[in-house]
């Protein structure tokens, strides 16, 4: 998936206007555009500039499930889901089926909002 994905960056931002590149234009493209790019935005990331997206991401699964905890979160996921907050686990269909493995059964574990929240709601 990782290549796949290279792939589609390669092709959406670098050669969207070629039919058929050739190997060595390929090639060219990658060592001389592509590498720097990244090459630049580690570096962001790195200075802390930027956070990376997964990060982003997460934060923003963080703050949905925290807005849904109420009382009745914390009585089901004790009676009905047996949520378990040493091993990380919750046997509620969210969680199945979620990317990152959290719910809001886990979370009410830990109620107190992300600490990024107050900057998110700000700006």
């Amino acid at each position: 998936m990782r290549l796949e994905s290279h792939w589609r960056i390669l092709k959406k931002d670098y050669t969207s206007h070629l039919v058929r590149p050739r190997l060595d234009l390929l090639c060219y493209i990658i060592c001389t555009c592509l590498v720097k790019s990244r090459l630049h935005m580690y570096l962001q990331l790195d200075a802390g500039r930027r956070k990376p997206s997964l990060y982003e991401d997460f934060v923003h699964l963080w703050l949905t499930c925290t807005d849904l905890i109420d009382d009745s979160v914390v009585s089901e996921r004790d009676l009905v889901y047996h949520a378990d907050k040493i091993l990380g686990v919750c046997s509620c269909p969210s969680f199945n089926f979620n990317s990152r493995y959290m719910c809001k059964h886990l979370l009410s574990f830990y109620s107190s909002p992300h600490p990024d929240r107050a900057a998110t709601i700000q700006s």
